[in-house]
């Protein structure tokens, strides 16, 4: 069988607002990355910006700076199951690990599982990505 396709995804991550006597914050993240199938391991690339808003009586900010890519390879024995999640709306790939460990340094990976948003485009890369994921 031909390699998966990796698959495209985005990462929600909250955004972090701040009011205070020093002003206004307003800080947000936009993350990407492909996800590959590699047979024995499941390997997460990604990058992204990091948007920080501030405004104070003597200062405005709006600043966007890059964040360090990141690459985190997972043995799939490791990933207790993969499902598909809001088909009519929005799209993402949900991935549950058996150990806790599996995810860290995965951006807003919490309590052994993931979510990754994908494009409609890409609903039959992410079907073969899960259907091979639970074999």
């Amino acid at each position: 069988m031909p390699p998966l396709e990796p698959l495209p995804f985005r990462i929600p991550v909250p955004g972090d607002d701040r009011v205070g006597l020093g002003g206004v914050q307003s800080i947000s993240w936009k993350i990407e990355g492909l996800l590959h199938h590699e047979g024995d391991r499941l390997v997460f690339e990604w990058g992204g910006t990091r948007s920080v808003q501030k405004v104070s009586l003597g200062e405005t900010v709006d600043r966007v700076e890059p964040l360090e890519p990141g690459v985190l390879e997972v043995p799939i024995e490791w990933i207790a199951g993969a499902r598909l999640k809001g088909l009519f709306g929005r799209a993402a790939l949900v991935l549950r690990a058996r150990r806790l460990e599996a995810f860290d340094g995965l951006p807003a990976a919490a309590g052994g599982d993931v979510k990754l948003r994908f494009r409609r485009g890409d609903l039959g890369i992410a079907r073969a990505m899960v259907r091979e994921i639970n074999q």
